[in-house]
């Protein structure tokens, strides 16, 4: 499941916010990143915390960041530390 399959999917099953946003419990995130982890980087939400945390993304190739790195990253950054 992507990212935006994800959000698609809980825009249905949850009421959005007045101003059109749908607001996630830490439990909810969670479970939206353990699910893009493993269907686009093939491990699990808490390997990708854990390196996310440590700095250390999966790399391609030629050292770079993989594609589906950024958006996981991004969504990581919504939890509350």
């Amino acid at each position: 499941m992507t990212s935006q399959e994800a959000a698609k999917a809980l825009k249905e099953t949850f009421e959005t916010t007045e101003n059109g946003f749908i607001e996630l419990s830490d439990e909810e995130l969670l479970a939206l990143i353990d699910a893009n982890a493993q269907k686009l980087l093939g491990i699990s939400g808490e390997e990708f915390l854990r390196r996310h945390r440590e700095r250390k993304p999966m790399e391609d190739d030629l050292g770079r960041p993989v594609p589906a790195w950024g958006p996981l990253s991004m969504l990581a950054s919504l939890l509350d530390d």
